[in-house]
């Protein structure tokens, strides 16, 4: 079993988002990804589709979410 330190992830910037990545098939898992995303206040995303299924868990801070015109609410520790 690999062990990614914080040193060793890979950071990436878009949108103005910080994006770490730990687990994903490039760093060598078949499917799971692992990343860690800090998003500045009163960012608007960006319209995108995933190809496999995402779940996001919120350490601080609130966010909206939209799946299918339906949005949903979520707060640290959701």
């Amino acid at each position: 079993m690999p062990v990614i330190h914080a040193d060793q992830a890979a950071v990436h910037q878009m949108h103005g988002t910080s994006f770490t990545a730990y687990a994903s098939p490039a760093r060598g898992s078949r499917e799971l990804c692992a990343w860690h995303i800090e998003i500045p206040g009163h960012t608007e995303g960006v319209r995108h589709r995933v190809s496999r299924e995402e779940v996001l868990y919120v350490l601080s801070g609130t966010l909206r979410a939209s799946l299918d015109g339906q949005a949903e609410d979520a707060a640290a520790g959701d």
